[in-house]
């Protein structure tokens, strides 16, 4: 049912911004599963949610490399109505904004703060979060620089 739907929608859509949406609802499942298998590290570490913490650093990874990419090279500037840019970027869109989310993210982070006890995990958790994921942004986004070979 969910298949003939999005086909219907695939025909009926012809911008490329309505294709996007609509192929970006095909990787959309596939993140919140992997998010979901993800968070059951979480329970191994009372203080450090590392399933959350590397569904984000996935998603970053993704974001990154993927935005990079497709900002860099003569894909972006494909204007077939199912060019490999609307799908690259529906992954990214989909699959990567499904398994990172804020909400979870804050929710860990509240979690590992209590001021009258003194907690201070979840300040950790957001320092190192934050502070990894610019690492990992700046690594996937100068890889895709690195490859570009047409700028030699």
């Amino acid at each position: 049912m969910a298949l003939i739907s999005e086909i219907t929608s695939l025909l009926i859509f012809t911008s490329e911004k309505e294709r996007r949406f609509a192929i970006s609802l095909l990787f959309t499942p596939f993140g919140i599963i992997a998010s979901w298998k993800l968070s059951r590290l979480n329970r191994k570490h009372q203080d450090f949610p590392v399933g959350t913490y590397v569904a984000n650093m996935l998603a970053i990874a993704l974001n990154g490399s993927l935005g990079a990419f497709l900002s860099n090279t003569t894909v972006a500037t494909s204007t077939a109505a199912t060019s490999p840019k609307i799908v690259l970027q529906s992954i990214v869109d989909g699959f990567g904004g499904s398994l990172s989310t804020l909400t979870r993210f804050l929710i860990e982070v509240l979690n590992g703060i209590d001021p009258i006890i003194g907690r201070t995990a979840g300040l950790q958790y957001l320092g190192a979060t934050l502070v990894s994921g610019l690492i990992i942004g700046f690594v996937t986004k100068q890889a895709t620089d690195w490859a570009d070979t047409e700028h030699l």
